[in-house]
């Protein structure tokens, strides 16, 4: 008896447990407010009834959540993972009913249906069949009924096709005829099924039907050689490329209707095929898809390597022709590229037609020297490049370039490792536009400049490597007359020479000047540039700005863009007061003034009114400020910064947004850019940036 009552318990504690287990659904009032509680923090409630649903479609629908970012959920582990503010699960529900939101917060719709395609037929031609492909989509095409008394159509040769195919797109071809009869054939481009209808003379149709197949074999293959006889005639000439690719099609048609088309319209002189629809055969579209195929390749092969492009190049035929195309050869960058065959490597540049060259960061299989050695030994046989950016290479190698390859137009050699450099044969580069020579740190020259001299076609000249420049003579880049850009490094000697050479350059429209420190003569350069009237833009990287430089540059009515990095060494309040004064007085012809102030002298300003400012403990809130000269030029307010104990009198601490405010309202048709970059990127820094 205590087992029975213990086997009792169990299975009620059982039953207790998948009673537990099963779902109970509690209705849901779908008007309570707190399902409306997302609509207010932008999300959006979208509603899906499923179409052509027989019955209630309201339970057979979709719930999607929009969140503001305007990502659709559909599962509430999706919308878990997307709560935000006060939102719970409380406030989202998946009942199949809306919630009483606004249209712009709920959206309520049916889901797409296809809807039944119009009925084709052949206007123009009277009794002409129409095809009916208004059949729902899914549904099964009915089989034509057979006459009674007809026998069945004799087998096909091609396989058995259950139905057309929804997306098949079968093309119609229409035989009229001189008799009044017409035929429609269809034929599925996709799954060569071949059906055959006509309309027209009944007796003929009628009598062809009747008879049996083994009686009728003989009048089959009669019809079939007169519907070849209708295509491949003595009238064929008529028909153009697709009508007799679709006759090809009406050859192999099946059925008694076929015979019945060919008996009638064989009897005519005249006839004429038409194509709605061009055959996958089409020999125009299978050239428009070889086409099509050719200018994808053009464009992926723009994302190949030259390394990937040689492998590329030995797929086919037509991957090689699309792979030896110019576009892809008009310039050729070495990057993580090794080049084992420098001979091979000039050839195949000639064959295609390079014109650039980039060699930076090629890797190197084996000796440096060697490599440079084979190299100027064969890029004389590729005499049409006409740009070379060279990686790390000796000035040697610079100059025996443009003695075997004269017709070069631009060199870029940034990165020369000996020292000292050498212009050795640079006198050959007498077609040279562009030159750049450039080492990560500073080297001497042997001799001068007057190699330089013979480079007459110059429009760009870039020397900003080469130590103590002003030391050495560079009275011949006053032959350079047709210089229209000229970058300086190193310009610590600068001064009267370059003063002079100036008004030389007619054509000079930019200069650029780097480390103007110690020696460099700012003044004199000054009133030099103020004698070139095609001069306009001016920039002055980490040059000394001394009391007097306003004085000087106003006289410089030439200039429309301006670049200042000064050095902020020592005097930096009187530094910033040249420059903004100076910035003032050009107001009338400067257009755009770019004014680099290094982070390194924001954080020794702020140091500096942490120590020495009492601002009875209020934490600073000027934000960041520079150091400049009392007066403050254009300024009419009053110091920010009050009860300063230790500041000199004649300093005042600026800050940043008051000194642009200054600009805008003194210089209200200037451009005026107040950049803040470490000092080791003062040396990258160039007016394109900002143009």
């Amino acid at each position: 008896a205590s087992g029975a009552a213990g086997g009792l318990d169990a299975s009620k504690q059982a039953a207790a447990v998948a009673a537990a287990k099963k779902k109970v659904n509690v209705p849901v009032n779908t008007q309570d407010a707190i399902f409306k509680l997302p609509f207010k923090y932008g999300w959006k409630r979208e509603l899906v009834y499923r179409a052509n649903m027989e019955g209630n479609s309201k339970d057979k629908g979709e719930v999607y959540y929009i969140t503001p970012q305007g990502k659709k959920l559909r599962t509430r582990n999706d919308i878990v993972a997307a709560l935000h503010d006060d939102l719970t699960m409380d406030n989202f529900t998946f009942v199949k009913e809306p919630v009483g939101g606004n249209p712009d917060e709920e959206t309520i719709r049916s889901a797409k249906s296809y809807g039944n395609p119009p009925r084709r037929s052949v206007a123009g031609i009277p009794g002409a069949t129409s095809l009916d492909s208004s059949a729902d989509l899914g549904k099964r095409v009915p089989k034509p009924k057979m006459p009674k008394g007809a026998s069945p159509p004799p087998s096909s040769p091609y396989p058995k096709v259950g139905r057309l195919s929804p997306k098949s797109n079968p093309s119609s071809c229409v035989v009229a005829g001189g008799g009044g009869g017409t035929g429609v054939l269809t034929v599925s481009s996709r799954s060569n099924v071949f059906s055959g209808s006509t309309k027209g003379n009944e007796n003929i149709n009628s009598q062809d039907r009747a008879k049996p197949v083994g009686k009728n074999r003989k009048s089959v293959d009669e019809s079939r050689k007169m519907a070849s006889n209708l295509i491949s005639g003595t009238n064929n000439k008529h028909l153009g490329t697709n009508d007799r690719l679709s006759g090809e099609g009406v050859l192999h048609a099946t059925g008694g209707g076929i015979g019945g088309a060919g008996s009638h319209v064989g009897s005519s002189r005249n006839h004429h095929i038409t194509a709605s629809n061009g055959s996958a055969r089409d020999p125009s579209n299978f050239l428009s898809e070889v086409s099509a195929g050719y200018q994808a390749l053009m464009q992926i092969f723009d994302y190949l390597k030259v390394q990937e492009l040689l492998r590329a190049s030995s797929v086919c035929r037509m991957w090689n022709h699309v792979g030896n195309h110019q576009r892809f050869w008009r310039t050729v960058r070495m990057k993580n590229s090794y080049v084992k065959d420098w001979g091979g490597m000039i050839a195949k540049l000639r064959k295609n037609g390079t014109k650039h060259l980039d060699l930076r960061k090629v890797l190197n299989a084996g000796s440096n020297d060697e490599m440079w050695r084979s190299f100027i030994e064969h890029i004389g046989q590729a005499p049409e490049i006409e740009t070379i950016d060279l990686c790390r290479c000796s000035s040697t190698v610079v100059g025996k370039l443009l003695r075997s390859n004269p017709n070069l137009r631009v060199v870029n050699a940034l990165a020369i490792k000996n020292d000292p450099i050498d212009f050795v044969n640079f006198e050959h580069g007498k077609n040279l536009e562009e030159l750049r020579l450039k080492s990560s740190a500073p080297i001497s020259v042997d001799g001068d400049l007057h190699q330089l001299g013979a480079l007459r076609n110059l429009k760009h000249l870039s020397l900003t490597s080469i130590a103590k420049l002003g030391a050495t003579s560079i009275d011949a880049l006053g032959s350079l007359v047709l210089l229209e850009s000229l970058e300086l490094g190193e310009c610590t000697e600068i001064g009267a020479n370059l003063a002079e050479i100036l008004p030389k350059l007619g054509f000079l429209k930019r200069l650029r000047l780097e480390k103007g420190q110690e020696n460099f003569d700012m003044f004199t350069v000054l009133d030099g540039i103020a004698k070139v009237a095609t001069l306009q833009q001016l920039e002055l990287i980490n040059c000394d700005v001394k009391l007097g430089f306003d004085k000087h540059i106003v006289s410089c009515r030439n200039l429309t863009k301006l670049l200042l990095i000064p050095t902020y060494v020592s005097q930096s309040a009187a530094t910033n007061q040249m420059i903004l004064k100076g910035i003032l007085k050009l107001h009338a012809t400067l257009q755009l003034v770019v004014w680099v102030i290094t982070e390194e002298l924001l954080r020794v300003t702020e140091l500096y009114i942490d120590t020495n400012v009492d601002d009875g403990g209020v934490p600073n809130k000027l934000g960041e400020t520079i150091p400049i000269l009392k007066p403050v030029p254009g300024s009419d307010e009053p110091s920010s910064v009050t009860y300063q104990t230790d500041v000199p009198d004649k300093v005042e601490i600026v800050p940043l947004t008051k000194l642009e405010s200054i600009l805008e309202r003194r210089v209200p048709n200037t451009k005026v850019l107040i950049l803040k970059i470490p000092f080791t990127n003062t040396w990258k820094q160039t007016m394109v940036d900002h143009l």
